[in-house]
C-alpha cells in the first residue's frame, strides 16, 4: 500500500477507524506510551548494566514517541487545530489589533464588492437577448480580397433563415463611414 491509500481488503479502513478512536483517548494512549518506554529503558538497563548505555541503545526517547504517534493519530490535523487555538488566543489577548484588522478587512472587502458592482454594471453590454451564448454572427463574404460586406443586399440575408433550420431570429447590420463635425473643427471620417 503506497502513499497511506485505502487496500481493497479494507485494511486501510481499519487503520482510519483505529485513528479516529485514538483522537478520543490521547490521554490514555500518551501514557501507555510513556509505560511502554519506560518498560523497554528498565530491560535495556537490567540487560547492560549500564543506564547511559541502555538509553543509547534505545535510542532517541522524542523520536521515538513522535512516530509512535504519528502511527495512531492525525498529526496534520491536530497541528492545524493547535495553530487555530494558538490564533484565536493571541487575537483574544490583543484585542486592538484584533479591532484594526476586522475593520480593515470589512472596508476592504466592502470597497471591493461595490467597486466590482459598479465597473460591472458600467461595462456590462446588455442586449436585451434571453440567452446570449447561443448568438451566432454570419460574415458573407469572409475572406474574400476587399470585399465589401455592406454591399450584401437585404434580401441574401433574409434567404438565409429559409434553408438554415437551427435559425430562429434573423438581424442584420451595416458599418458604413460618416463624417462628423461642429461648428469649431474640420469634419472628421468616422
Amino acid at each position: 500500500m503506497q502513499n497511506g491509500a485505502l487496500a481493497s481488503d479494507g485494511s486501510g479502513m481499519k487503520k482510519f477507524v483505529k485513528r479516529l478512536r485514538a483522537l478520543g483517548r490521547r490521554r490514555q494512549l500518551d501514557q501507555d506510551l510513556e509505560d511502554e518506554m519506560a518498560f523497554h529503558l528498565a530491560m535495556n538497563e537490567k540487560q547492560s548494566g549500564d543506564p547511559a548505555a541502555a538509553r543509547r541503545r534505545l535510542g532517541n526517547p522524542t523520536a521515538l514517541k513522535e512516530s509512535c504517534r504519528d502511527l495512531w493519530a492525525f498529526t496534520r490535523l491536530e497541528a492545524w487545530w493547535q495553530d487555530i487555538r494558538y490564533a484565536l488566543r493571541t487575537l483574544r489577548n490583543h484585542r486592538l489589533v484584533t479591532a484594526t484588522a476586522v475593520v480593515a478587512l470589512a472596508l476592504g472587502i466592502g470597497a471591493n464588492t461595490t467597486v466590482f458592482t459598479i465597473v460591472s454594471s458600467a461595462l456590462r453590454f446588455d442586449m436585451a437577448v434571453d440567452h446570449v451564448e447561443r448568438l451566432v454572427a454570419l460574415h458573407p463574404g469572409e475572406g474574400l480580397a476587399n470585399a465589401d460586406l455592406g454591399s450584401q443586399p437585404a434580401t441574401d440575408f433574409a434567404n438565409l433563415l429559409g434553408p438554415v433550420k437551427t435559425v430562429e431570429n434573423l438581424a442584420a447590420y451595416r458599418f458604413s463611414g460618416v463624417n462628423v463635425s461642429d461648428s469649431r473643427a474640420l469634419p472628421e471620417r468616422y
